[in-house]
């Protein structure tokens, strides 16, 4: 998951400092991009290979001494951070997935279409199938430790008690 963040400040901060147009090659070496990602040069290595890997980078490394490598591009980082946003989500962390899309320079349109997703997501869900259970997704900060009337420790448990649940 830490991936695509990384594949966003990348992009960010090398089209920040080139002025190339979009789906172009821009010159680098593994020590500017060890820079931008504040890790070491070897991490770097695996890092694009990674990328390279998922569809998201060209990489055309320079040849010989003092031939800079090339870069490009392929994948929007707004999208693979929604991506990864829904992810955090599914798996009940919606702290860290509005914290994921709070990065600097990304399009605004990005946390209007992750509203939107979190409003199809949480809410009633009626099935149309007697076996299938209905499902009520809601976003709690914690968790609710029974839904027993005799094993009831909190307010809030006994909230969702009362409402028939």
């Amino acid at each position: 998951m830490q991936l695509a963040l990384q594949y966003a400040q990348l992009k960010a901060s090398i089209q920040h400092r080139q002025a190339s147009p979009l789906n172009s090659d821009v010159p680098v070496t593994i020590e500017e991009i060890a820079g931008h990602l504040f890790c070491t040069e070897r991490n770097v290595k695996i890092l694009i290979r990674k990328m390279s890997d998922s569809g998201w980078i060209q990489w055309t490394p320079g040849r010989g001494r003092g031939n800079r490598s090339t870069i490009r591009f392929l994948a929007a980082a707004e999208d693979l951070l929604l991506t990864e946003a829904k992810c955090y989500v599914e798996q009940g962390n919606l702290n860290s997935a509005m914290s994921l899309l709070q990065l600097e320079g990304l399009d605004p349109g990005t946390m209007e279409r992750f509203h939107a997703w979190l409003g199809d997501y949480f809410g009633y869900r009626g099935s149309q199938d007697a076996a299938a259970a209905d499902v009520l997704r809601l976003p709690m900060r914690s968790r609710l430790l029974t839904l027993d009337p005799a094993e009831l420790l909190f307010s809030r448990d006994l909230h969702f008690c009362e409402a028939g649940f």
